[in-house]
C-alpha cells in the first residue's frame, strides 16, 4: 500500500503555544528549554502542560514510544487536575500515536477516539479533526477502504470549517490513495489535483512534492507514461532543492520502471 501522509495528521498535536523561545533558528523545539518549562510550578498549567506534550512528541515519540505514553499519561493527570479538557484530549491522542507506531491499530483506534470525546465536549475542530483522520488511517492499513473513506471524509468537513488549509489538503491527499486502491485513478487524480493545488497556495514544497510523486503513480498505472515522467520529474526537483535523500531515491526508483 502507499504510505499515506502521516505528517498532516500527526503535527498538529503539537500546535501548542508555548512561547517562540522554545525554538532554535530551525523550528525544532530545544528539548532541554521544553523540560524547563515543564518542571516551572510558577508558570500557567496550560503552558507546563504544552511544553511536557512538546517535549514527549519530540524527545520520545519515535524512538521510545514506551516513555511516550507514560509522560502522555502524566499530562493527561495534569490536565485533568487543572480542567484543561482540550489537552486531555491531545494526551490521549498522543497515546493513541505511540500504539500506532508499535502496530498496535485497534488500540491506537480505542485512545483516538477517547481523544474525540474530549474534543467535541470543548468544539476543539483540530483535535476531533486530527483524531478523525487518525482513525481512518488506522482503517486504511487493517485494510478497510469503506471505514477508512468514512473517518477521512468527517475530517475533511472539520477541516474545511476550521480553514486548516494544510490538513485539507492531507485529507484529499489520503481520500485520493483510496481512490487510487480502488482502481478510480480518474477520481483519485482528482482529490491529489485539490491536495497540490492548496499545497502550491500555502507554500508547502514537500507537500507539493508528495502530490506530484502520487500523481506520476496515478500516471503510471494509467500507462501514460509522458504524464508519469513529467510529475515525477517535477517532484525529484523539488526534493533536491529542500534536499529530502530518501525520497529522491524512492522516486529514481520508480521512474526506473517508467522504462521496463
Amino acid at each position: 500500500m502507499p504510505k499515506l501522509n502521516f505528517v498532516f495528521i500527526s503535527l498538529t498535536l503539537l500546535a501548542f503555544s508555548v512561547g517562540s523561545c522554545l525554538y532554535g533558528q530551525s523550528n525544532q523545539p530545544n528539548l532541554d528549554s521544553l523540560y524547563e518549562v515543564w518542571n516551572d510550578e510558577t508558570l500557567n498549567d496550560s503552558i507546563r502542560i504544552g511544553a511536557l506534550q512538546k517535549h514527549t512528541w519530540f524527545g520520545f515519540l519515535y524512538d521510545d514510544p514506551d516513555s511516550a505514553y507514560a509522560l502522555a499519561e502524566k499530562s493527561f493527570l495534569m490536565a485533568q487536575e487543572a480542567n484543561l479538557i482540550s489537552f486531555m484530549g491531545w494526551a490521549r491522542l498522543g497515546q493513541g500515536v505511540t500504539f500506532e507506531m508499535r502496530g498496535f491499530n485497534t488500540l491506537a483506534i480505542e485512545y483516538y477516539l477517547k481523544g474525540v470525546e474530549y474534543f467535541e465536549q470543548v468544539d476543539d475542530k483540530a483535535g476531533i479533526a486530527g483524531a478523525l483522520n487518525n482513525i481512518g488511517m488506522m482503517y486504511y492499513e487493517l485494510g478497510d477502504l469503506d471505514h477508512a473513506e468514512q473517518y477521512y471524509s468527517k475530517s475533511l468537513e472539520y477541516r474545511l470549517e476550521a480553514e486548516d488549509r494544510k490538513g485539507t489538503a492531507g485529507s484529499y491527499e489520503n481520500l485520493g490513495i483510496i481512490e487510487q486502491d480502488r482502481g478510480n485513478y480518474a477520481k483519485a487524480f482528482e482529490y491529489q489535483k485539490k491536495s497540490l493545488e492548496i499545497m502550491a497556495s500555502v507554500g508547502h514544497k514537500s507537500g507539493i512534492a508528495a502530490s506530484y510523486a502520487y500523481m506520476g503513480k496515478l500516471h503510471m498505472n494509467m500507462g501514460e507514461l509522458d504524464s508519469a515522467h513529467y510529475y515525477y520529474s517535477r517532484c525529484l526537483e523539488i526534493d533536491k532543492e529542500v534536499g529530502k535523500i530518501k525520497p529522491i531515491a524512492n522516486h529514481l526508483i520508480d521512474m526506473g520502471f517508467l522504462l521496463i
